[in-house]
């Protein structure tokens, strides 16, 4: 936990499921840890999104939401790992 509170509170994982990349953006607040589930292809990895979510929450001991944040929409079969880096950028 106490590496965790000098990452500034917030989680930055861009993560691999199905044979897809997409972004998870976890950022501290008051106890809870609101998670941002960026993909470029919405609803593709929502499980695995919720399951990491979940288990990250529960490994710091922390309460969490997960809210979808879909800005770019992705138009290739394999850019899924640029658009996911493209979500850390807003």
């Amino acid at each position: 936990m106490s590496d965790f509170v000098r990452s500034g509170d917030r989680i930055i994982c861009i993560f691999p499921a199905q044979a897809h990349w997409a972004l998870l953006w976890g950022q501290l607040n008051v106890n809870v840890l609101r998670w941002l589930y960026c993909d470029g292809l919405p609803g593709h990895v929502d499980m695995a999104a919720t399951e990491l979510a979940a288990w990250i929450s529960d490994e710091l001991s922390l309460g969490w939401a997960l809210d979808p944040g879909h800005l770019f929409q992705q138009s290739d079969d394999h850019a899924c790992g640029t658009v996911a880096l493209l979500h850390v950028g807003p």
